[in-house]
């Protein structure tokens, strides 16, 4: 584990929660409604930071474990999301699942800190665990994401840049296409808007992928 990267998220978390969780429920609109109104199976919220799509899939009575580096941020939804299951993960290691774990796999915003070999590990690890015909649900920086750093700070790769005190990566429609290309792209769209937990507006894609193995 990077304990540098584990700090920053950390004293992120113990900066930026004020004792309640913002309920996010971009979910709720299509086409990621009807995969997780008909998930009977086990969802994982992959980076799920301070458990605003945690707080979101219990209250759809969902099966959900919550995944993330910072223990910082698993304490903080442990105590404030009544049965919330939590687990510590370093997603630039293997993964402790078996195969075929999930039949939904959220990842909002947290598959943009890595470098390129780092990211199609983690993106092979996704398919592994994923079930036949599960879903990958994301949320993903823009290139045009430039109130949050979008191509400023040191280059260390395309589009992949050093900012904010962290690597961090922005996304092109051609970039994921590239490291995606073992799902089946079943929604992929790019907005601009003020987002429930961000203060100024964000450019970000939503991508719903299916694992047809």
């Amino acid at each position: 584990m990077n304990n540098e990267f584990l700090n920053v998220w950390n004293n992120s978390h113990r900066k930026h929660f004020h004792g309640t969780i913002i309920y996010d429920d971009w979910l709720e609109k299509e086409p990621f409604k009807t995969v997780v109104d008909n998930c009977e199976g086990k969802i994982m919220d992959l980076g799920c930071g301070q458990g605003n799509n945690t707080l979101f899939l219990i209250n759809k009575n969902k099966d959900v474990l919550s995944c993330d580096l910072s223990d910082e941020a698993l304490k903080i939804v442990k105590e404030n999301i009544k049965g919330a299951k939590v687990f510590q993960l370093d997603m630039s290691k293997k993964f402790d699942f078996e195969d075929d774990t999930f039949e939904i796999i959220v990842a909002d915003l947290s598959l943009q800190y890595f470098d390129e070999k780092t990211t199609f590990d983690i993106v092979n690890e996704l398919k592994r665990i994923l079930c036949k015909n599960g879903h990958l649900i994301l949320r993903l920086s823009s290139v045009n994401d430039t109130n949050y750093g979008a191509l400023l700070g040191e280059k260390i790769e395309n589009n992949f840049y050093f900012v904010e005190k962290r690597n961090k990566r922005y996304y092109d429609e051609r970039d994921i296409r590239y490291f995606f290309d073992k799902f089946n792209i079943c929604f992929l769209e790019e907005f601009r808007s003020k987002l429930v937990r961000y203060e100024y507006e964000r450019s970000y894609f939503e991508v719903l992928l299916r694992n047809d193995k």
